[in-house]
């Protein structure tokens, strides 16, 4: 791994060249100071290396479920396994438009998302085993057992505002510790319960946006929302963290930023969150997941058929990760969601595919690749190994796959 990844440094113009480096489940997702420099063409060709995705403004180096490794190398190797250097931090002239716009949201979800996609995993499988077993009459949902496992799987998604405090923190400059106390407020207890304390008043009355007041801040009125499991709010509320943290380190004399700068900035931040940018944007978030479950219930079946066709192209050029934040909203405002089970479709059609290559072809080689991205679609729903290995290369594949 150490190898590959010096190689790869190399052949993308040089650690001097990479502004910041992050990863997905299978891909190395890095921003670079000039592409031009990049040799995608050698890199293509390296062992370990499935395919080269340029697209969104990111250079996606497609390696596989080896990916973590490799990008633990690349991290040594730039910064020694620390921050970004001085070509992450050196600001860049911002170039307007909508596919700088694009670019830029699908580096965001991707760098903010992608940390906890693991767990997200993990957790979904426990709970999907947890299921299983208690439908067989294997185990009792009131026994400490279940409970313990059932805290460890659902945990991630209940406390999913303070990992997301943490990555995006990170992300947009703010210390993530910060980021993280910001996601942790979201899921405070006494703020959850005091959701079914006694009603003071009624705001927007007879509208969708009518509201029961339990509490107020100074004299102004706190709509309360449950906010665990939700995604949207903390990361815009700690995106203007950051920028009112930035402004405070102007002002704040340096002997004591360290102590008053965490402060201040919780002590504005958090309020703002609970005051205006949570309800807002929870509200926004309702009408997104609305409008795409609408499309689902006006006509599922054509829906899923554009989706489902369209899902692996999405996965190519990495802008599947843009779907993410809808699915979770769904899920935590719903309790379900359509877009995860067409995708779960699409990734089984590849594996197909794949499946069937391995039945047909006679290249040992291309056997042991076949069979090995099968099982990882089957297991995972990991299909870049099967795409980028064998269903583009032999074109045929790829089609019938989406198709199917």
């Amino acid at each position: 791994m150490k190898e590959l990844a010096k190689s790869i440094l190399q052949l993308v113009g040089g650690k001097e060249n990479v502004k910041n480096c992050t990863h997905c489940v299978t891909r190395l997702r890095l921003l670079l100071v000039d592409e031009s420099k990049a040799d995608t063409e050698a890199i293509k060709k390296m062992n370990g290396v499935l395919a080269v995705v340029n697209k969104g403004g990111q250079y996606q180096i497609v390696i596989g479920p080896d990916v973590p490794q490799v990008y633990q190398e690349v991290m040594h190797f730039l910064w020694g396994g620390g921050k970004p250097g001085p070509a992450a931090a050196t600001p860049q002239k911002k170039k307007r438009g909508v596919k700088n716009f694009s670019a830029a949201l699908l580096d965001i979800t991707t760098s903010i998302f992608s940390p906890t996609i693991g767990a997200l995993a993990a957790g979904g499988m426990l709970k999907g085993i947890l299921v299983a077993l208690t439908a067989l009459n294997l185990m009792s949902s009131a026994s400490g057992t279940y409970k313990i496992l059932y805290s460890a799987a659902n945990a991630i998604f209940y406390f999913y505002p303070v990992l997301l405090g943490y990555t995006s923190g990170k992300r947009f400059g703010l210390d993530p510790f910060v980021g993280m106390a910001i996601g942790a407020a979201f899921v405070y207890p006494d703020m959850i319960s005091a959701m079914g304390g006694e009603t003071m008043y009624t705001l927007f009355s007879g509208t969708l946006f009518e509201s029961s007041i339990t509490m107020e801040f100074l004299g102004i009125p706190v709509i309360l929302m449950n906010y665990t499991q939700s995604v949207i709010p903390v990361i815009v509320t700690n995106f203007f963290a950051s920028v009112i943290s930035r402004r405070l380190e102007k002002i704040i004399p340096k002997m004591v930023r360290k102590i008053f700068l965490p402060c201040i900035t919780l002590a504005i931040g958090v309020p703002l969150g609970f005051l205006l940018i949570g309800p807002v944007v929870t509200w926004g978030c309702d009408a997104v997941g609305f409008a795409v479950t609408s499309l689902f219930e006006v006509n599922n079946v054509l829906t899923s058929a554009v989706l489902g066709f369209l899902w692996q192209p999405l996965v190519i050029f990495g802008l599947h990760k843009g779907l993410i934040p809808v699915v979770i909203n769904n899920l935590s405002v719903y309790g379900y969601d359509y877009i995860y089970p067409v995708s779960s479709i699409a990734a089984y059609a590849t594996a197909g595919a794949t499946l069937g290559v391995f039945v047909l072809s006679r290249n040992k080689q291309r056997k042991e690749m076949s069979m090995s991205a099968f099982i990882q679609a089957m297991l995972a729903s990991i299909t870049e190994p099967a795409m980028y290995g064998i269903a583009l290369p032999l074109k045929t594949p790829f089609m019938a796959a989406n198709i199917a």
